[in-house]
């Protein structure tokens, strides 16, 4: 059975691996796209030895290629959007988790409305100017300076990127006294 696939990042032409003694280094670079599950690395050619190619015109016709190590990092210079938001949170003043707050990266600006059972809004704001990672405090579990009682809240969330797009996140938060 032949399998063939078109490659995200392949060697450019004309660059020819001429060193028959020494490692060669052939480095490329591919930006994830978001939620990929699989690496490939192989030779994705249409040729008859899939285990040799051809180099070039200097007396060497076929060459064998392997493979020393294979490296996946992070891109710093990449602006990665994330957002993480909590399911519960307890306003009992014992310094953890006594806000209702969410991790925020990527992104410039989020308005949020917090609303009740009923639908009531009971608490609203907008962050601007948000640096590259941050764990932002939404809400304190208070409505008009007084606490409100242990059930499920409802939020809308909405946060601009740095290319003026929005997503909206729309749930709900247990809030436990």
């Amino acid at each position: 059975m032949d399998f063939y696939l078109t490659p995200d990042w392949s060697n450019t032409k004309n660059n020819f691996l001429y060193d028959t003694v020494n490692w060669m280094n052939i480095k490329g670079t591919y930006h994830a796209k978001g939620n990929e599950e699989w690496l490939i690395v192989g030779t994705f050619s249409n040729i008859k030895n899939g285990d040799t190619l051809k180099l070039n015109n200097n007396g060497y016709d076929f060459a064998y290629y392997y493979i020393d190590s294979v490296s996946v990092i992070e891109d710093q210079k990449e602006n990665v959007e994330t957002l993480t938001i909590p399911e519960v949170f307890t306003p009992n003043n014992d310094s953890y988790n006594d806000d209702f707050e969410i991790k925020l990266s990527g992104y410039k600006k989020c308005n949020y409305s917090i609303y009740n059972r009923w639908g009531n809004q009971v608490y609203a704001g907008t962050i601007d100017n948000i640096s590259n990672t941050n764990q932002i405090k939404l809400w304190d579990g208070t409505y008009k300076d007084k606490k409100l009682p242990t059930g499920t809240y409802f939020y809308l969330i909405e946060i601009t990127n740095e290319k003026n797009e929005i997503t909206i996140k729309k749930g709900f938060i247990q809030l436990i006294n």
